[in-house]
């Protein structure tokens, strides 16, 4: 063989070698490389995403804490005291022709969502009144949705809200217990029936 001859064959037999380590080896490490990368990404991502939710049900439990002594127990009892407070702010405010009733009531999460429709006509003035009474309130109410309307006659407006509260949902006992009179006499001595 000559030295071309020989200098081919080196030249073959070095591309053909670089061609199987890119086959066997370069490009399945490249591609791995890939793969994980990305997986990496994803799993940054998703705790990522975990540790928002988890930091957001910590603001929540911090906001449900504080809210606790206002939240009432039963939904009669916070329907009384939403009344209450929107007659309050209604009166202070001057506004006229006043209605008020219960939309709806939804049960959740251990939480019963009570829903209300308030209505009433006045001024600009006591239209604000209102609403500022709402947003600052010390008990848990949302304005939901919010219509002011102006009236034909005069400069009084027709304001039309629908608000929402929250309150505990209280829970049943699966197996109620049944006291008798002789029971509860039994267990005033300390004795069993």
């Amino acid at each position: 063989m000559s030295s071309r001859e020989r200098f081919i064959s080196f030249a073959c037999v070095v591309c053909g070698a670089l061609l199987a380590a890119d086959r066997l080896a370069w490009t399945p490490y490249i591609e791995r490389r890939a793969v994980l990368l990305e997986q990496k990404e994803n799993k940054t991502k998703a705790v990522n995403e975990a540790q928002q939710l988890l930091n957001k049900e910590k603001r929540l439990r911090a906001i449900l804490a504080k809210m606790g002594p206002s939240v009432e127990s039963d939904a009669s009892t916070a329907e009384v005291q939403i009344l209450h407070h929107i007659h309050d702010w209604e009166l202070a405010a001057g506004l006229t022709n006043a209605s008020f009733h219960r939309v709806r009531a939804v049960e959740e999460s251990g939480f019963t969502h009570l829903s209300f429709h308030i209505s009433a006509g006045g001024g600009i003035a006591s239209v604000a009144s209102l609403i500022y009474a709402m947003e600052s309130a010390d008990i848990p109410l949302r304005i939901d949705e919010l219509h002011v309307l102006p009236k034909k006659e005069g400069e009084e407006l027709m304001v039309q809200i629908n608000v929402s509260t929250l309150c505990r949902k209280i829970a049943e006992d699966p197996h109620p217990r049944v006291v008798s009179t002789e029971t509860a006499a039994a267990e005033d001595v300390g004795v069993r029936p």
